[in-house]
């Protein structure tokens, strides 16, 4: 992860891939990347509806893949 803001967003009702290991050239989101690393797998997610969403991209939430303010040393 680089980026330390979350990623604010409509996020698609469906299943989703978040990127734990920072290999993925779309992040956050997964693109098999980490088959190179079969310790690090992705989280899959399931959207129900369509909502706007705080996607974490810093890797240091405790709620991943949303956003919950461990970047600023707190919770948003």
């Amino acid at each position: 992860m680089t980026d330390c803001k979350p990623l604010e967003m409509e996020l698609p009702a469906g299943t989703h891939a978040w990127c734990r290991c920072g290999a993925s050239k779309n992040p956050p989101w997964c693109d098999g990347s980490h088959k190179k690393d079969a310790e690090v797998a992705p989280v899959v997610f399931y959207q129900p509806v369509k909502a706007k969403v705080k996607i974490c991209q810093c890797g240091k939430s405790d709620a991943p893949p949303y956003c919950d303010g461990s970047h600023e040393g707190g919770t948003s």
